[in-house]
């Protein structure tokens, strides 16, 4: 049993760590199903002492003094997605689950950083934003090169009519 909790310690990479107060089997299922479409994400119920021994031997003490009560770590997806997935269920379910702390990467984050990253949009619509960001740039450069090229038939018949009142042959 140790050691599944090392091996889970060892992959976190974004991961909340969630208290629960009053959630039935049922509500932790739904909860579940819910984090499933965050990338794959999954909940983990903790055993406190398990989990603070291998939190601690994976470089992760700080997460040791989150777990008080009954704790589960939502892991292995996309981290702002859960995390949103996390508080809205939170606010549908009245309060039943509290975030107390989390990884992003392996760093370690407290609540109000985990807050700042629900307001983040989720990882798809940022690379759609990068994306439009660099086709908008693309844009506006091969717009000023087709500027310029357009501009070179006009500076060769310049060319060609100066060489011509200068009495110097074009051909």
């Amino acid at each position: 049993m140790v050691q599944e909790y090392r091996e889970r310690a060892a992959r976190l990479q974004d991961s909340v760590l969630v208290r629960f107060t009053g959630v039935s089997a049922i509500e932790a299922d739904d909860l579940r199903l819910k984090l499933r479409g965050c990338g794959g994400a999954r909940l983990f119920v903790l055993r406190n002492a398990l989990a603070r021994l291998a939190f601690a031997e994976e470089g992760f003490p700080e997460l040791g003094t989150c777990l008080t009560g009954s704790m589960a770590i939502a892991s292995e997806g996309d981290g702002v997605q859960i995390v949103k997935t996390l508080r809205e269920w939170g606010v549908q379910k009245k309060g039943k689950i509290e975030i107390r702390g989390g990884t992003l990467g392996r760093k370690v984050i407290g609540p109000s950083q985990i807050e700042a990253l629900a307001s983040l949009p989720d990882i798809r619509t940022m690379r759609a934003q990068v994306l439009a960001t660099a086709l908008a740039s693309l844009t506006q450069v091969l717009g000023l090169v087709n500027a310029v090229l357009s501009q070179v038939p006009n500076l060769v018949n310049d060319h060609i009519r100066k060489q011509e009142s200068s009495g110097v042959s074009a051909a």
